[in-house]
């Protein structure tokens, strides 16, 4: 992500001392034509070898059946390239020669590798692999509405387009999604950030609105340039929720103020707010306050998946995306899983900082809070009410919630 993406040269004639030359082979190791041929005569594979590191080439088998009998042996070779970060990776397009594979059958076997610095892929598999197949979204408007929920389900999609499981593969699938939602994007996120703010055009201590925070959400969302098709999701999710995390910002505090000091907790700036989150300054430099409780959502997913396993299979006993869709667009499953996340407190923490730093700005008409942790707007009741045990309390209309923050006034006076 976010890195000049390097393909395998189309004509290798040489290699350097820490290059290896990856190609197709068949089991028995005759290396009589094409990419295998080539390793034989100038890269030191062995005649009778047919799988694995011999001199500097690597041999993929893909003659001895369709492309999930090939899997394994790419998955190998994955393995063996994470291990040996000393080498460099030059994969052919393996098994579209005499093999007679397509390039839209082949690729999807690399999916795992098309972000790995030591590896490269010839630049049709990464064209297949960043094409819109792989990574549309379920969800067509998630610009405007894209939840931890969602980021889920569009997993479980891509890694099904890469990996078509069958019957006897749930565990795979629900391992496989369990370690995607494992993979941290927060190291991505000071540089979404940047887009993000540089997108809003702000001059000196401007402070935009709603509106132009989530024209700038689409403007960056537009330009995202991902390689790796499976963190397509999570930093679709990330974005959105960074676009909220400005929004709920500019709500709680006036950054036109020119007399906000700068420092831990109450910055002078949206900038150096929005900083002092994503690289998470506001918690000793930890972040993982911003997530979603996804390992103890997910169980609820893992519950359906498992108990509908069959259901989900098409008539040819492959996954199907859109049965899944079906299974998981249930609202009661919607329900349990923001309980479970416990998304409105990971809002509330990126925001408490700037709670607790406006509640203490004693001249104008923001933030205040009660005995029972609440912190509510002091005059301009449409602004959002917190509570530090709850997140973001949303009510039903504007009188309630008028009434209730009155109520919060009387109590602490």
């Amino acid at each position: 992500m976010h890195k000049e993406q390097k393909y395998t040269p189309y004509n290798i004639t040489s290699l350097a001392e820490n290059e290896v030359f990856v190609f197709g082979s068949n089991l028995q190791g005759m290396h009589g034509g094409g990419a295998a041929h080539a390793a034989h005569k100038y890269f030191g594979a062995v005649w009778g070898q047919g799988v694995g590191l011999q001199g500097q080439s690597y041999a993929i088998p893909t003659m001895h059946g369709d492309v999930d009998a090939i899997r394994p042996y790419v998955d190998e070779f994955i393995s063996f390239a994470i291990a040996n970060p000393d080498k460099c990776f030059l994969v052919t397009r393996i098994g579209c020669g005499i093999a007679g594979f397509k390039d839209s059958e082949m690729a999807p076997l690399f999916a795992a590798a098309i972000d790995l610095r030591n590896v490269r892929l010839p630049k049709s598999f990464c064209d297949v692999l960043q094409s819109e197949r792989y990574v549309e979204s379920y969800m067509k408007n998630w610009q405007k509405h894209y939840t931890s929920y969602d980021m889920t389900i569009d997993i479980i999609l891509t890694l099904n387009r890469l990996c078509r499981f069958k019957k006897s593969d749930c565990d795979e699938l629900i391992n496989k999604t369990l370690q995607q939602l494992h993979q941290s994007t927060h190291g991505y996120w000071q540089l979404y950030a940047e887009d993000l703010y540089a997108s809003l055009h702000l001059r000196g201590n401007a402070s935009p609105t709603v509106e132009e925070v989530e024209k700038a959400m689409v403007e960056v969302s537009s330009k995202l340039k991902i390689s790796d098709p499976l963190a397509v999701p999570n930093v679709r999710y990330y974005v959105r929720f960074l676009a909220d995390v400005i929004k709920a910002m500019v709500e709680i505090a006036d950054f036109t103020r020119k007399d906000r000091p700068s420092g831990f907790g109450a910055s002078s700036d949206l900038y150096y707010t929005l900083f002092s989150v994503m690289t998470g300054r506001w918690s000793c430099g930890d972040n993982s306050y911003i997530d979603d409780d996804l390992e103890a959502a997910w169980t609820l997913v893992e519950r359906e998946l498992r108990a509908n396993w069959e259901k989900l299979l098409d008539d040819k006993g492959y996954f199907a995306g859109e049965k899944v869709v079906a299974l998981l667009s249930k609202p009661e499953l919607w329900q349990e899983w923001r309980e479970k996340s416990n998304h409105k407190m990971a809002m509330m923490r990126t925001v408490l900082p700037l709670l607790r730093y406006e509640v203490h700005f004693d001249k104008g008409n923001y933030y205040v809070s009660s005995d029972y942790e609440y912190y509510f707007p002091r005059t301009d009741y449409s602004l959002p009410v917190y509570s530090a045990i709850k997140g973001r309390i949303r009510f039903p209309n504007y009188e309630l919630k008028k009434a209730f923050i009155r109520s919060l006034v009387r109590k602490g006076q």
